[in-house]
């Protein structure tokens, strides 16, 4: 019984190797918070998060920063649920292990027995359980700042698209005036050109009409010559070349 008691020691202390991979791949737990003080350890991975944020600012747009923040969150709420889950499993383990030696009194046969190698178990259960307390107000801290940091470059993205969107509405409506005021060019340009068509048809009827009246005058001149003319060749005829008859004898 002692020897089983024992291994179930063993087994709580185990961590899985999945999940220590996964932390041993994250640089930011022992980099960025130390848990002697919580307040300074917020206040450090604050100040680290808020750089970070405004390198992000000065590289590249608030939509990408806000998708990469947002894929964070979501590897932080993970890792949150896995640490969670395995702090549970630990706290059961134990909480059952306590029941049945409480229950069975082997605690004092195992503490007469092995006690050496039983409290250094233990003590590393309890140094482990102390590090994954840890790791999880740590992951809690992060996943919170973080979550501020993208709600407040969310409204700060919401506030420069709103702006945005009415210079792209007024550009929108200046494209449209340039447009109208293009077609009202067009139309002017092609109005002037019938206008010049029509002054130039106006010219040139006013030309004919001047060439029809100086016609109609010489008609008329030549008309009046030709009757003038004419009677001249009667008169001529009738008085000047009529022949004189003879004298009558008288009888």
């Amino acid at each position: 019984m002692p020897f089983q008691e024992i291994q179930k020691f063993e087994e709580i202390g185990r961590v899985p190797t999945s999940f220590a991979d996964n932390l041993s791949t994250e640089p930011t737990l022992h980099e960025v918070c130390t848990f002697h003080d919580p307040t300074i350890s917020e206040y450090n991975l604050y100040g680290k998060l808020h750089v970070d944020a405004k390198e992000q600012s000065g590289n590249g747009p608030q939509e990408v920063q806000l998708t990469k923040l947002h894929r964070e969150i979501y590897m932080l709420k993970t890792k949150l649920e896995v640490v969670s889950a395995t702090i549970e499993t630990k706290e059961n383990q134990i909480t059952e292990l306590e029941s049945v030696l409480n229950g069975s009194g082997i605690l004092h046969e195992a503490s007469v027995s092995t006690s050496p190698s039983l409290q250094n178990e233990c003590g590393e259960m309890e140094i482990e359980l102390q590090d994954l307390l840890k790791k999880k107000i740590e992951f809690e801290v992060e996943y919170v700042i973080v979550l501020r940091t993208a709600q407040r470059l969310s409204v700060a993205t919401e506030n420069q698209i709103s702006p945005f969107e009415d210079q792209k509405q007024l550009a929108l409506e200046q494209i449209q005036m340039l447009q109208k005021l293009k077609e009202a060019e067009h139309k002017a340009i092609v109005l002037k050109s019938q206008a010049e068509e029509l002054k130039v048809s106006c010219k040139e009827l006013v030309a004919t009409e001047e060439i029809l009246k100086t016609q109609n005058s010489l008609y008329a001149h030549t008309l009046y010559f030709t009757a003038q003319f004419i009677l001249f060749l009667l008169v001529f005829v009738v008085f000047i070349l009529r022949p004189r008859g003879s004298a009558v004898a008288p009888t």
